[in-house]
């Protein structure tokens, strides 16, 4: 006996339509998700910079690399940055020795310290400048923080 195929195979309209709809809804809600983790991974990256950053220059002036003292330039606000370079007064700094770290736009830089330009001292490593460095990421509601203390400890938290 024969039987008659009226309808081809394959997937209906209102099939595909279904199919499309969940995935459109799926990278919805995701994307935020993905946003939010890209920014929170760029936050931590940032606060380890800045870590690696003063315990490089602390290092460099307690070695008494070039005979020079060994400074970092904080450059506070939205994207701002900061500069580890050869000297105490970053203007007039020799820029050939200039390591140069930008934040992303979305990281805010703020500090309690009482200067900008954190110096280490010859020897022991030691700072006049201690204080809080602030990393903020204000739409996600996050803050990194950096501690200095006098005696040069640098205590990320």
């Amino acid at each position: 006996m024969r039987t008659n195929r009226s309808s081809r195979a394959g997937f209906s309209a209102v099939e595909l339509l279904v199919v499309l709809g969940v995935m459109a809804l799926l990278i919805g809600v995701s994307i935020p998700k993905v946003w939010n983790a890209l920014h929170r991974a760029g936050l931590s990256a940032a606060q380890q910079d800045l870590v690696h950053a003063l315990r490089r220059t602390q290092s460099l002036t307690t070695q008494s690399k070039g005979d020079s003292v060994w400074s970092l330039h904080l450059v506070t606000g939205a994207g701002g940055g900061f500069t580890v370079y050869k000297g105490n007064v970053y203007a007039t700094r020799d820029s050939a020795y200039d390591e140069t770290f930008t934040l992303p736009g979305y990281v805010t830089l703020d500090t309690t310290t009482s200067d900008t330009d954190i110096t280490f001292q010859k020897g022991f490593g030691g700072t006049s400048d201690a204080g809080i460095i602030s990393l903020e990421w204000s739409d996600g509601g996050l803050t990194k923080t950096v501690e200095l203390s006098t005696a040069g400890v640098v205590d990320p938290s």
